[in-house]
């Protein structure tokens, strides 16, 4: 059929179609293949080219190596702890036990000795640039691993203290709930908090140990609206007379 100069062949039909057509006596032959067009070649030598050359190449194969071999381990400083945020602590390679630095304008050396699997095990402390880290547990893999290759039958996982949080004793203080953001983070950080010198609030005080520039501590609107008005106070009195 042509339409608008342009011929379309018809190679198929659905089972509607040929249905309908068949009730009203016209002879349907069966579906035939398309034939082939430049479009659709030109179409498909495009996408042939996209595929990779080698043969078991896995689709996103740098995604992929990354999440196998390069991972990383990122440290989430909290602010204003007078601490630069790097952005990467240690990515996924062989650990020194004793780094060497390079020197200004000198050679780097490599280190020693690394960290091996002997080395990994459950209470062991790994000085690793600088800090040290306490291997308290392992999973189940890293367990059967060493039960096969050293014979290790007990992983009794260590407890892990949680860092003791620093609560005022002061009457001006108050509750926790009531103290402002910035003091209730004060208060449970790894700072040391200096006491109360006893000069203004202590909410003024531990501004100033929270940042270099102290900002005044946030009102509890809340609680003044709680207690602004509402609180009636009622005296009774009598006139004392017998007294001369």
């Amino acid at each position: 059929v042509t339409f608008y100069c342009r011929t379309f062949l018809i190679t198929g039909c659905d089972v509607f179609t040929r249905n309908f057509l068949s009730k009203i006596g016209v002879w349907v032959p069966p579906n035939m293949e398309c034939p082939s067009d430049p479009y659709t070649l030109c179409r498909s030598e495009l996408m042939s080219r996209m595929k990779p050359t080698r043969p078991n190449t896995q689709p996103k194969a740098a995604l992929k190596k990354f999440l196998e071999n390069d991972r990383r381990i990122r440290e989430q400083i909290p602010p204003n702890s007078g601490r630069d945020n790097v952005t990467n602590f240690l990515r996924r390679c062989r650990l020194p036990k004793h780094p060497k630095f390079k020197p200004i304008g000198g050679k780097p050396e490599g280190p020693d000795e690394y960290y091996t699997d002997r080395d990994l095990t459950i209470g062991s402390v790994l000085h690793l640039y600088g800090r040290s880290f306490v291997i308290c547990d392992c999973d189940t893999f890293t367990k059967e691993y060493y039960y096969h290759k050293y014979g290790i039958e007990s992983f009794e996982p260590l407890t892990f203290q949680q860092p003791v949080q620093i609560v005022s004793t002061s009457p001006h203080a108050g509750p926790a709930s009531a103290r402002p953001p910035a003091a209730a983070a004060a208060a449970g950080g790894n700072s040391n908090i200096p006491p109360y010198n006893g000069f203004g609030s202590e909410e003024d005080s531990l501004g100033s140990c929270i940042a270099l520039i102290p900002k005044p501590p946030r009102k509890d609107f809340k609680k003044l609206m709680r207690h602004d008005g509402n609180a009636a106070l009622r005296f009774s009195a009598s006139l004392n007379t017998a007294k001369q």
